[in-house]
């Protein structure tokens, strides 16, 4: 067993190691965009089996693989132009996709109804390795099947006894990683989406505002436009507001409308769920204004097509955002900033806002 730790300076010698490594069927451990992850060649039956045999992973228990681009995914997975639309809008990213199998991997990886779960991670050095290589690898957490992720490769070797130990071939340590949750896993088979596993999107408390009237609510809202437009070119803006009734949700979509410029009145689209408004603004031209108080699943969810509208130069607001619990992994966008902001009632005609920045 090797250990290599990455630096910037020896990264294209650590990629070209590990391609050695996996095409000879060894075992690489590796990071990546969420967790430590175990590296195999996904068509190799010898590498494929000794992967299990390391996890002792339970028969028929999927493993996901990792490929550079979706034009590769769909060397390996069925994958519609529906799909292959949504699929755009969140990779590279924390997501794993599961589609039913070409069966070209190894079947093992499979599921047992016959899908197979694929990533692309947003991760330079994997992406490097993906592109290198000539087949897929796995893309499944560095640990023994039934035990948590591992963030430092100390952390992991911890966890296991010598003869597993000389069972991996190559280690890549790149230090501690960032505390994220595993990728979120995403069932896409037959025009369907399922939520198998959710991930986790890190919630920044930004600030706190107390507001006593409409007009302090209304100036809230400019304030965290002016606060966040320098980026309107790059990215879409998206406020997730949750909160009681009365609390000041519209009045909030008012304050945004009155500031870019939206010349129609704003009113809470409760029954017909979404309006769009066109705006004066030199930067957000558009503005979509959704409110999810009626839409109670994910069928109805989906059918909106939020994704879509979460264009650059443009602000999209969603009242009622609970509903997006379960589904805010979804909003995931390369170019999108996400507000979320909990409403408050705190007595005496008070409302408080608390703005999170969601990462």
């Amino acid at each position: 067993m090797e250990i290599i730790r990455l630096t910037k300076k020896n990264a294209s010698q650590v990629v070209q190691k590990v391609c050695e490594v996996v095409s000879l069927n060894g075992i690489v451990v590796l990071p990546s965009d969420t967790v430590y992850g175990l590296a195999v060649n996904a068509l190799s039956k010898e590498a494929v089996s000794r992967l299990i045999a390391f996890k002792d992973r339970p028969k028929g228990k999927a493993v996901s693989i990792a490929v550079p681009t979706i034009e590769i995914l769909s060397q390996y997975a069925i994958i519609n132009n529906k799909q292959k639309q949504f699929a755009e809008s969140l990779l590279p990213g924390p997501f794993t996709l599961v589609l039913s199998s070409l069966h070209k991997t190894d079947v093992r990886l499979e599921a047992e109804d016959g899908t197979l779960g694929i990533r692309i991670p947003n991760n330079n050095f994997i992406q490097k390795i993906t592109t290198k290589l000539s087949f897929p690898i796995t893309a499944t957490s560095a640990n023994i099947s039934g035990k948590g992720p591992h963030y430092a490769i100390d952390a992991f070797l911890n966890t296991l006894s010598q003869k597993k130990r000389d069972q991996l071939s190559f280690i890549v340590d790149a230090g501690t990683l960032p505390n994220n949750a595993p990728s979120t896993v995403l069932h896409m088979e037959k025009d369907t989406l399922k939520i198998l596993r959710p991930g986790a999107f890190m919630l920044q408390k930004k600030e706190t505002f107390q507001s006593e009237s409409i007009e302090q609510t209304m100036n809230i809202a400019q304030k965290l436009i002016k606060k966040y437009q320098q980026n309107a070119e790059k990215k879409s803006l998206l406020f997730i507001l949750k909160g009681d009734l009365g609390t000041g949700k519209t009045v909030f979509a008012k304050g945004v409308g009155a500031h870019i410029g939206v010349t129609e009145t704003i009113v809470s689209p409760t029954y017909i769920v979404c309006c769009e408004y066109t705006t004066t603004h030199s930067l957000y031209k558009k503005f979509n204004h959704f409110d999810l108080y009626n839409v109670e699943t994910m069928e109805e969810l989906l059918a909106l097509n939020i994704t879509h509208v979460l264009t650059p130069n443009s602000i999209t607001l969603v009242e009622w955002g609970e509903r997006l619990s379960s589904s805010l992994p979804l909003l995931h966008k390369k170019y999108l900033k996400t507000i979320l902001i909990i409403f408050t009632d705190s007595g005496k005609n008070t409302r408080q806002l608390d703005v999170y920045e969601v990462n």
